[in-house]
């Protein structure tokens, strides 16, 4: 499969889980899923998220595409070198990373997983959910695209207190 082709087909996908109306035929002509891919994808998933705590810059870079969209539940949006960047300056410190109803899909190279994320950033205790693109590469899978939504009790993020004057 062609990278623009992977590409539009993780992003058709992707769009069309969470809500958008979009073609996704491409999607029929993939091969079928497979759960040792699933288990693959759902590893490196977990080793991110691991990496992401430890600050392991490498190998949260390594997991990560080059073309990275990463939206967070506030709309923020970063590329790989400002994610990577917010992570190595402690702008997104990682205390702990928890996920509960994930569930997982894998055709080819591509994969898709969402969950229920439970996770301390900083001093603020999280819980969004999210939906993840996943494409796999030299042997390894990357994330393609990530996009947060705030959890069913609404933002879990404190509001910032006025500034004084």
């Amino acid at each position: 499969m062609g990278h623009n082709r992977a590409v539009t087909v993780v992003l058709s996908a992707f769009l069309a889980l969470s809500g958008a109306v979009l073609p996704v035929a491409a999607l029929a002509q993939a091969p079928a899923y497979s759960s040792q891919e699933e288990a693959s994808l759902l590893a490196a998933e977990d080793g991110r998220f691991q990496a992401q705590i430890a600050k392991d810059m490498p190998a949260i870079a390594h997991g990560l595409a080059d073309e990275l969209i990463f939206t967070h539940s506030v709309g923020q949006v970063q590329n790989k070198t400002q994610y990577l960047d917010a992570i190595s300056n402690g702008r997104l410190d990682f205390k702990s990373i928890n996920v509960s109803d994930r569930t997982a899909w894998v055709s080819g190279d591509m994969g898709v997983t969402h969950a229920m994320l439970h996770q301390v950033v900083g001093t603020f205790k999280i819980e969004d959910s999210y939906l993840a693109a996943y494409i796999k590469r030299d042997g390894r899978w990357q994330l393609l695209c990530w996009q947060t939504s705030f959890g069913p009790n609404g933002p879990s993020i404190p509001p910032r207190p006025p500034a004084a004057h």
